[in-house]
């Protein structure tokens, strides 16, 4: 097959999504797919093509408008038409208007299909209409991919779709957070810098994350905690930290690589995803941190977050915003090293089994092919 992955950004760019987009890439030209992937640069350059692999083009524009985190090009518009026409499947992922909007206008008989991330997390007129467009792009696609039950069963749109809808977990390559594999001097470079057992935690400093509340809790308990990521909160959350008394033991840390990111998973004791909004569609961290053999802490979202680890299997999960309950989950992980070993060992196996990007992949193959025959047969009763 000729696939068209529509995307907002590509790695090395941070973040969930992108790393699905690279999972879904790699994972079908490793079936032997013809894979062209279509985004932005995440922090400016020319328009470029890069070959990923033989058979996987990424090809990145430099935007000519860009309003918050949305970039819109001319140039990318018009690729995306230009390579659907060429395609047996275009794969969109919502939300993010841009792609929204190529797809609504997409031509030729490509096959379409949505992996639907997230519903729009903010209120008022622009939500209004960003899911008047994400519902006529619902009503023309071909299959919706959705990560989790809960997601698909809780979203304002999807709900109207429920034929079209297809649950498939979201994977990433699990191969470099192998306990086997661990450095270990960078495990104890990592346990040397926190200066004792410590809790991680992983992602975007910004306000659907939590992290007020763990920072919160780690002065509540005395313990220390680990913050992997950047973003706009960082200057609030730092202070904070130092206001709560918290200062010496949450500590900040920017600029760790893909490459140094799975020592401090080894080094943690356990993972914390204290998320408290909707927006957290997923928390595919949290499938870094099992895949690490780490017990995760995470909260009752009405999402897919409590669908990946589960709670008294492979972690606990709180009520989101309860302070009281994060910090007795912490209190319990710190002190309990056989706990920790079974939901770890457990978390473990879990990601293997359900995570893995090698599954995963053949289920978009055979998702793939039904939105085809779907759209087949959609045009051959049209001209009939």
């Amino acid at each position: 097959m000729k696939i068209l992955q529509v995307a907002k950004f590509y790695p090395p760019a941070h973040g969930g999504i992108e790393r699905v987009v690279q999972g879904l890439s790699e994972g079908a030209a490793t079936l032997g797919h013809d894979v062209r992937v279509i985004c932005f640069h995440e922090r400016g350059g020319d328009d470029c093509v890069e070959h990923v692999a033989p058979t996987l083009q990424v090809r990145r524009y430099r935007p000519d408008v860009r309003v918050g985190n949305i970039a819109a090009s001319v140039r990318y518009l018009a690729d995306v038409q230009r390579f659907a026409r060429e395609a047996d499947v275009v794969h969109l992922h919502e939300p993010y208007p841009t792609g929204t909007f190529a797809g609504l206008r997409l031509p030729g008989d490509a096959a379409r299909v949505v992996t639907w991330h997230a519903d729009v997390p903010r209120q008022g007129p622009v939500k209004l209409a960003l899911e008047a467009m994400q519902e006529q792009l619902c009503a023309r696609v071909d299959r919706i991919i959705c990560g989790s039950r809960r997601l698909a069963d809780a979203s304002r749109i999807l709900t109207r779709f429920r034929d079209r809808v297809s649950v498939v977990p979201l994977a990433l390559p699990l191969a470099s957070f192998d306990p086997a594999k661990r450095d270990t001097e960078k495990v104890l470079a990592a346990r040397k810098q926190m200066g004792g057992p410590f809790a991680l935690a992983v992602g975007r400093l910004v306000y659907y994350k939590g992290f007020d509340l763990l920072i919160d809790a780690a002065a509540r308990t005395g313990l220390r905690v680990a913050i992997i990521g950047e973003g706009p909160l960082e200057a609030d959350l730092r202070a904070r930290a130092a206001a709560s008394g918290a200062g010496d033991r949450v500590v900040f840390l920017k600029g760790v690589t893909d490459a140094d990111l799975p020592a401090w998973y080894a080094a943690s004791d356990y993972f914390v995803l204290p998320s408290t909004g909707p927006a957290e569609a997923y928390g595919l961290v949290q499938v870094e941190a099992m895949a690490s053999g780490r017990p995760v802490i995470n909260t009752a979202l009405p999402t897919g977050v409590p669908e990946v680890s589960l709670n008294g299997v492979t972690g606990l999960t709180v009520p989101p915003s309860d302070l009281v309950a994060l910090a007795s989950a912490m209190e319990r992980l710190s002190a309990d090293a056989d706990l920790r070993d079974r939901l770890g060992a457990a978390a473990r196996q879990r990601a293997l089994d359900c995570f893995s990007l090698e599954q995963v992949a053949k289920r978009h193959e055979d998702i793939y092919l039904d939105a085809i025959h779907a759209r087949r047969g959609e045009e051959q009763r049209s001209a009939a």
